[in-house]
């Protein structure tokens, strides 16, 4: 009797887990699905590649804003019901922006978009936290991580096929019934507790400034961070924006065979992040972010600059490239470590932050750059020649280049340190 009751804690606690990343998975190809309407946003908003940029940033900005108070609300309150409230929220944005007759009422949706998105990857990470051991807590996060590029990769080329045969106002209400529906599990997720580790809640204010000050003034936390912030920023502003066009334009491919080959970054990433986190259970973690940095540099110096690949070739290329960038993996599980278990919420939340900060920056910076250097007639056709991107794409090599020399910076995480986390 003790053992079903076990395994069927044991269920729904993976249930509730699931629900949390499945929920990711749905935000993320919200993020991303700007990158497959361009055309169809362009002709509806009459905009220019800068007016795009910021239609897509806009998200991010307020998605990098609430990281750190999502941390503590999500280590006060609990991750479930703040989840619950974020997916009904959500679903209201996208009837906002499926409605939408302005670009200035759209950006506000992408900005509620963005605000709710906040809880979901720290949300489910909270929730791991909280139902599983620490021992596993690097899996789920590759796992609850591969989940959401599972969702970028749906966000790209089945999203453009979507929005092609549906239009931008019906695939956006069909998303606002699929986040409700996630709202209403979530509402039922609730009531339920299988809490298997102490939840550990920050309940009073003075708890969460100590929190706060023990995160600040935590120099291997921030150096973390910006690791982690160079490391995927690129991916945000390749994968997540600019990667199709630049792929289709570079490679003269159609459109669609340019937004499949470039979700396989983010199907890379979903083998890769479950890979990492195994990886980083039985390895140093420390040798497989400087790998992947290493890795991520090269592979994206051939993606960019190297021409004369044929379609296989380059889709091995983008595949393999998403499976090295899954080496965020390893960085947040050492986010995790690094502070005791109670402020994990918040060193959570700044370390997500940084991972799209960069990313939200450079991905408005390459749209307003583009539009100062095209043409009149380029920005009417939307289409802009492979030679604009590689030398706008010099800043992506960059970013590479500050990533690896950051993870030699690194150290180890002491036992104390390690100790601090457990008690």
């Amino acid at each position: 009797m003790k053992a079903t009751i076990t395994t069927n804690k044991v269920h729904l606690s993976l249930f509730i887990w699931f629900l949390g990343a499945f929920f990711f998975f749905c935000e993320y190809f919200l993020r991303v699905s700007p990158s497959v309407m361009l055309p169809e946003l362009s002709d509806k908003f009459s905009v220019t590649a800068a007016g795009l940029g910021a239609l897509s940033a806009f998200f991010y900005y307020p998605y990098i804003l609430m990281q750190i108070p999502v941390g503590m609300i999500t280590d006060k309150f609990g991750p479930k019901k703040v989840m619950m409230l974020a997916a009904f929220i959500t679903g209201i944005a996208c009837i906002i922006f499926a409605l939408a007759n302005s670009l200035t009422l759209a950006i506000v949706a992408r900005m509620l978009m963005g605000f709710c998105g906040a809880f979901a990857f720290v949300g489910t990470l909270r929730l791991a936290i909280n139902l599983f051991t620490p021992s596993i807590f690097a899996m789920l996060t590759g796992i609850t991580q591969a989940m959401g590029m599972l969702g970028a990769a749906v966000g790209e080329a089945p999203m453009s096929i979507y929005v092609h045969h549906v239009g931008v106002e019906v695939a956006m209400l069909s998303f606002a019934i699929l986040f409700f529906i996630i709202g209403f599990l979530m509402l039922w997720m609730s009531k339920h507790s299988v809490t298997n580790q102490p939840f550990a809640a920050i309940n009073n204010s003075s708890k969460i400034s100590q929190g706060i000050k023990e995160v600040i003034k935590n120099k291997a936390l921030w150096l973390n961070c910006l690791f982690i912030g160079c490391l995927y920023g690129p991916t945000t502003v390749f994968a997540e924006m600019w990667g199709a066009s630049f792929t289709a334009s570079f490679r003269g491919l159609p459109h669609t065979d340019a937004a499949f080959t470039t979700s396989l970054i983010f199907i890379g990433m979903v083998f890769g992040c479950p890979l990492f986190g195994f990886l980083n259970s039985i390895c140093n973690a420390l040798q497989l972010m400087r790998l992947s940095a290493l890795l991520c540099l090269i592979l994206m110096i051939v993606i960019i600059y190297i021409p004369g690949l044929s379609l296989l070739e380059l889709q091995i290329i983008y595949f393999c490239y998403g499976i090295c960038n899954a080496g965020i993996i390893p960085s947040y599980n050492r986010s995790a470590l690094l502070v005791p278990r109670q402020y994990s919420g918040i060193a959570l939340g700044i370390t997500n932050m940084f991972s799209v900060l960069l990313g939200a920056i450079c991905i408005q910076l390459v749209g307003i750059l583009i539009h100062l250097v095209s043409s009149n007639q380029m920005q009417s056709t939307h289409i802009y020649p492979a030679e604009i991107y590689q030398r706008i794409f010099i800043l992506i090599i960059v970013l590479f280049c500050i990533c690896l020399a950051l993870s030699f910076k690194m150290k180890p995480i002491s036992k104390s340190t390690l100790l601090a986390h457990v008690s």
